[in-house]
């Protein structure tokens, strides 16, 4: 996307482009997304998502060879953990 001026729109997420062959799922499995399949999904950068492996403090992953893969239920339950209804809410204790 672009912004008025023709330059790429950098404060809005592009969908991510890649094909359905990066979703691992297999038949009685959870769904699995890649790293930017995942970060599309819960409203952040790839790159926070890489982050956030090194660092601590984001979703459940797990890595596959070289794979980095996220479980579906574990990006929703972790978006939920964090969901907060004011700016004075706690946050997680350590």
């Amino acid at each position: 996307m672009t912004d008025l001026n023709g330059r790429p729109d950098t404060h809005r997420p592009q969908t991510p482009k890649f094909c359905l062959s990066q979703t691992v799922q297999k038949a009685g499995m959870q769904q699995k997304m890649r790293t930017k399949q995942a970060a599309y999904r819960v409203g952040l950068s790839a790159s926070t998502l890489e982050k956030l492996r090194v660092y601590g403090g984001g979703p459940r992953y797990a890595k596959l060879g070289r794979a980095v893969v996220y479980d579906v239920a574990d990006l929703d339950a972790w978006v939920a953990q964090n969901s907060r209804i004011s700016t004075s809410d706690a946050s997680m204790a350590p």
